[in-house]
């Protein structure tokens, strides 16, 4: 758990619970976590795979390349 996702979390007032869970969930597929571009990034072997952000309406889990993950 990376201590700026921390800080991160603690000032998502509005969807803190769900980004907490959406983290859990993330770090239990043995990713790395680290913050780029302001946001909590989720990385596989040097590779971004995973983005949480938190929007006013809602909160988001983005993956980067998603068109590329195997989907049976």
């Amino acid at each position: 758990m990376n201590p700026k996702v921390d800080d991160y979390l603690r000032q998502s007032e509005r969807w803190r619970e769900e980004l907490t869970r959406l983290r859990a969930i993330l770090l239990d597929c043995s990713l790395v976590e680290e913050l780029k571009w302001g946001a909590p990034c989720y990385v596989f072997e040097k590779s971004n795979v995973a983005l949480l952000g938190r929007l006013k309406d809602s909160c988001v889990l983005s993956f980067l390349k998603g068109a590329l993950l195997k989907d049976p």
